[in-house]
């Protein structure tokens, strides 16, 4: 079995997380699928954004760019695209809730979660 296949299959590792400390993925990885065990807030969602690529992904900011090459305005994330709102006061995913994406760092306000890993 390739790295591709034990990754659609989420062999490549995972994390438990809970508490409010700050997660980093292992040298290589990043965070590609979280899942809800308890209700959960994030205090910050890094997302592993790849700008040469325009590829972009959710979180607690909003990625945006200009490309002056072609004069057109590409926005990172989309136009009207919103950050999940963290804190305290920020949006609560229910428990079973999945996230699907690419995070460098994960950051609990509140819950827990199951974190598998892909290669960066």
């Amino acid at each position: 079995m390739n790295n591709l296949e034990q990754g659609n299959l989420y062999q490549l590792g995972g994390a438990y997380l809970t508490g409010t400390d700050a997660f980093v993925p292992p040298t290589g990885k990043v965070v590609v699928r979280i899942e809800m065990v308890t209700a959960t807030k994030f205090e910050t969602l890094t997302p592993a954004n790849d700008a040469g690529n325009n590829t972009y992904h959710i979180g607690t900011t909003v990625a945006s760019i200009s490309n002056a090459n072609n004069n057109l305005a590409v926005e990172g994330n989309g136009t009207n695209a919103a950050a999940i709102p963290s804190g305290g006061s920020g949006l609560e995913f229910a428990a079973g809730k999945i996230l699907y994406g690419r995070w460098s760092a994960v950051d609990l306000n509140a819950g827990s979660v199951i974190m598998y890993f892909g290669q960066a």
